[in-house]
C-alpha cells in the first residue's frame, strides 16, 4: 500500500537547513500495521506529517520517494494533496486538544470531511457523522455530535479524531501517537477499534509510537529510528525478541513492560539498589489533605435545546493524603 524509499526531510532556518530524516525506507502492506518507534526527536512525527503533505512551517521534503498504491506523492501541489488527504490517507493526530476546532460542534467537524470529498450532501452529512461517531465507540453519539471539544473527555476527543480520519474510508491510516495521553483502558479500546478497521477493511496503518508494549501487542512490522535514520527494521516479533542494533537493545532494556531485569537504581548507586521512598512524618500526624463526600455534576444539553439534564462526574469521593506521601 505504501512504499517509502530514501526519504529525506529538512527544516529551513536562517542558519541553514537542518536534516530531520535522512534516507528513510519503509513499507506498509494492506491489512497490516507497521510501527515506527524511537526517542523524541528521532524523526517519527516528521515522517508521519510528510506522508500527508502537512509538514510544519519550514519543513520540506529534500529527496526520496513516497508511493501510495504505486502513485508518487512527493512533489504534489496543494490542490492535488487535498484529493489525497482524508480520501486516500487519513491522519490521526497526537493531540486532539489542538487538532479539533474549538468553536465548532464535533459532529459538524466529522460531517465536513464527508462534504469536502463529495461523500454526503449538506442534508444527510449530520446523520452520517453521528453514525461515524458511534462506529468510533463514542457513547451517546447523537448527543455528543452537538457538543464542542471542550465538553468531551480526552478519550472522547480522540474518538472524534478517529471518526474524522476514517470517515472517507482511506486506504492508509497514519496514526501519530494516537493514545499517548490516554489511560490504559481507553487506550486498549481505541487500539481494538483501529485494529478492527485494519483487519476488516484491508486498510494499512502506520503507527507512530514510543510505546513498545503497543508495538508488541499490535504491529506486524516495526521500524526503529534514531537521529533521523532507520537503525533496524523487520517483523515485530523478530525485532523485539532478537534486536540486532545497540540502540534497539537499549530501547527494549528501558521499557519496563518488556525488560526482564531488575531496576537499575538511581545514578551513583550500585546495581539494582532499591530506592528509598520517604513516608509520613509520623503515623499519628494529621493528614495534609482530607476530602469527604466530594460530588460534582454538570448540566448537559439533550438533543433538543430546551431539554437540559445533569450528568454526575464525581459521586461521593473521599480520600486522605499525608505529608511525604504520594497518592
Amino acid at each position: 500500500m505504501l512504499d517509502v524509499r530514501g526519504l529525506r526531510i529538512g527544516y529551513r532556518a536562517a542558519s541553514g537547513t537542518r536534516l530531520a530524516v535522512d534516507g528513510l525506507d519503509l513499507k506498509v502492506a494492506a491489512g497490516e500495521i507497521t510501527a515506527v518507534v524511537g526517542e523524541s526527536g528521532s524523526g517519527k512525527s516528521s515522517t508521519a506529517h510528510a506522508l500527508v503533505g502537512l509538514l510544519p512551517a519550514g519543513g520540506v521534503v529534500l529527496g526520496g520517494s513516497v508511493r501510495l498504491q504505486g502513485e508518487e506523492l512527493t512533489g504534489l501541489g496543494e490542490r492535488a494533496w487535498r484529493e489525497v488527504r482524508g480520501r486516500r490517507i487519513g491522519l490521526i493526530p497526537q493531540d486532539p486538544g489542538v487538532s479539533l476546532d474549538p468553536v465548532k460542534p464535533v459532529g459538524a467537524q466529522v460531517a465536513e470531511v464527508l462534504r469536502v470529498h463529495g461523500l454526503a450532501t449538506r442534508r444527510d452529512a449530520p446523520a452520517r457523522a453521528v453514525g461515524l461517531l458511534a462506529e468510533a465507540g463514542l457513547p451517546d453519539p447523537d448527543q455528543r455530535a452537538s457538543q464542542y471539544p471542550h465538553e468531551l473527555s480526552g478519550g472522547m476527543r480522540q474518538r472524534v479524531l478517529i471518526a474524522i480520519a476514517t470517515a472517507a474510508r482511506p486506504r492508509l491510516l497514519v496514526a501519530d501517537e494516537p493514545t499517548s495521553a490516554l489511560d490504559v483502558t481507553v487506550q486498549r479500546q481505541l487500539l481494538d477499534h483501529l485494529q478492527e478497521v485494519v483487519t476488516t477493511t484491508g486498510t494499512a496503518m502506520l503507527l507512530v509510537t514510543h510505546d513498545l508494549a503497543v508495538v508488541a501487542d499490535r504491529a506486524q512490522h516495526v521500524v526503529v529510528m534514531s537521529q533521523g535514520r532507520v537503525v533496524e527494521a523487520g517483523p515485530a516479533g523478530r525485532v523485539l525478541a532478537d534486536p540486532r542494533h545497540p540502540y534497539t537493545r537499549e530501547l527494549l532494556a528501558d521499557a519496563p513492560t518488556l525488560a526482564a531485569r531488575p531496576p537499575r537504581g538511581r545514578p551513583g548507586t550500585a546495581g539494582s539498589a532499591p530506592v528509598t521512598v520517604p513516608g509520613p512524618a509520623s503515623a499519628d500526624a494529621a493528614p495534609l489533605l482530607r476530602v469527604t463526600g466530594l460530588t460534582r455534576a454538570f448540566p448537559v444539553r439533550g438533543p433538543v435545546l430546551s431539554r437540559r439534564r445533569t450528568r454526575t462526574a464525581v459521586d461521593g469521593v473521599g480520600f486522605e493524603l499525608g505529608r511525604g506521601e504520594t497518592l
